[in-house]
């Protein structure tokens, strides 16, 4: 694994700690802020990849690469709205929606 590892778990731990904070907006909106925070220490962003995979068509993979990447963007919130309709306590459902997004944050560990 090339990136700092702590920037992996950094991320897991402020998502998995939002369930654990209930309804403290502040708490909430600091955790995921610190996320984002741990997140952008992953990579320095997409723009050199493509030109590193192919010099030849760097335009197409940068396309593809941003193709697949951005359909978390749809996928997400139909996940996440099939979660909320489906319960009655919505504290319950979004701690499940959370649990969610903090195992697909762990798998970048793996």
């Amino acid at each position: 694994m090339e990136n700092f590892p702590l920037a992996y778990l950094g991320t897991s731990l402020c998502i998995m700690m939002v369930p654990m904070v209930k309804c403290s907006e502040y708490s909430v909106t600091g955790l995921l802020v610190t996320a984002q925070f741990f997140s952008g220490m992953i990579s320095g962003g997409d723009l050199p990849l493509p030109a590193e995979l192919s010099p030849k068509f760097p335009a197409t993979i940068y396309a593809l690469n941003n193709m697949v990447s951005m359909s978390t963007g749809f996928i997400a919130p139909l996940v996440a709205g099939e979660i909320l309709e489906h319960g009655s306590n919505a504290i319950t459902q979004w701690s499940i929606v959370s649990s969610n997004s903090q195992i697909s944050s762990n798998l970048d560990v793996l």
